[in-house]
Formats: structure tokens, C-alpha cells, sequence
């Protein structure tokens, strides 16, 4: 409950006080600057960080694409070669073989090793890619920038 005076305060330190007020907000509004700058510059960040996460996940995405290529690759060459060693081993055990069916193997073993330096060669560009990958999202983990 307010309790109503009729007193006068004495101007001066009406002034000063109500001065002191004045400065007192003018420091709350600097303040409440601040503080408003720092949520700008933090959703800044966020928004950042978000979109990092958004190109990060389909990096992965990717990643994980090629993976399952690669593996499915793998395993059907895996099949072919596992046939051509049993036609391999059909033929070492006839005591002759016969011009046609040895150019056959042959070039049957000339197609699995360009299939296997193919491998190869996707199997090193995965590995970099992969390390990039993780050395980007340690990077993301860890608030470094990127390069």
C-alpha cells in the first residue's frame, strides 16, 4: 500500500536521484544491448552450426552410398573369382587343355585383375574420402573451421 505525503522533497536531491535513475536504466539498456547481441551472434552460430550438420549428414549419406556399392562390388567380384578358381581347378587336374580353353582362362584372369585394380583404386578413394569425413566432423566436434 502506497502512503500518500504531502512533503516537498528538496529538489536537488529529487534531481540527483531521479539522475541517478536515469543512468541506472541508460546502464539496463546497455545491457539489455548486449544481451541482445549476444543472442544474435549465438543464433548466428546455431544457424552455422546447423547447416554444417545438414551438409555433414549428407556427406554421410553419400558416404554410406558409396559403402554399400563398393561392398555389393566386392562381393560379386568375390563370387567371380571363387568361380574361376574352380574352373582353374578343373583344368589343372586334364592332362591336356586345349588352345581355346586356355586363352579362356586366361583372359577370364586378365578381366578379374582389372576388376581387382579397379577395386583397388575405389577402395583408396574411399578410405580418403572416410578420412575426410571424420576429420571434418572432428573438426564440428571440436569448433574448428574447416579448411
Amino acid at each position: 500500500m502506497r502512503v500518500v505525503s504531502n512533503e516537498v522533497v528538496p529538489p536537488q536531491l529529487a534531481r540527483k536521484q531521479i539522475s541517478t535513475l536515469q543512468h541506472e536504466y541508460a546502464s539496463w539498456h546497455d545491457e539489455h544491448s548486449r544481451w541482445l547481441q549476444d543472442l544474435k551472434d549465438w543464433q548466428q552460430e546455431q544457424n552455422q552450426l546447423e547447416a554444417l550438420l545438414y551438409k555433414l549428414e549428407h556427406v554421410l549419406e553419400d558416404e554410406e552410398r558409396e559403402f554399400e556399392a563398393l561392398l555389393e562390388t566386392i562381393e560379386n567380384h568375390d563370387i567371380m573369382l571363387r568361380t574361376h578358381e574352380k574352373t582353374i581347378e578343373f583344368y589343372l587336374q586334364e592332362e591336356q587343355i586345349k588352345s581355346d580353353s586356355f586363352q579362356a582362362i586366361m583372359e577370364t584372369h586378365r578381366r578379374q585383375k582389372a576388376w581387382e585394380e579397379k577395386l583397388k583404386d575405389l577402395h583408396a578413394h574411399l578410405r580418403s574420402l572416410h578420412r575426410k569425413v571424420m576429420d571434418d566432423l572432428k573438426d564440428v566436434i571440436e569448433h574448428k573451421p574447416s579448411a
